[in-house]
């Protein structure tokens, strides 16, 4: 691969890691005041990121990314949407 590139991906990597802890801090007010929410996020860092925080603050939650069968999907956004908490 090109040097370009490797410094492309460097600084795509860098800026996710710089948004993690920004977003973890608010996700912490979202979960404090007992709001239900919807993450959209693109990367995948970013993904495990929440994941993992939400697994460490034991609230429950669903996870569908792109291997996420598409069977098994509209099945946890009726589970999402159904439940109170």
């Amino acid at each position: 691969m090109p040097f370009a590139y490797h410094v492309v991906s460097q600084i795509y990597t860098e800026s996710i890691e710089a948004k993690i802890p920004a977003v973890l801090e608010y996700l912490s007010t979202l979960i404090e005041v007992g709001c239900k929410f919807l993450i959209f996020a693109h990367h995948q860092l970013m993904i495990d990121s929440v994941y993992k925080f939400l697994q460490k603050k034991k609230v429950g939650c669903i996870r569908i990314v792109g291997t996420t069968l598409a069977a098994s999907r509209q099945t946890m956004v009726a589970d999402f949407q159904d439940k109170d908490d």
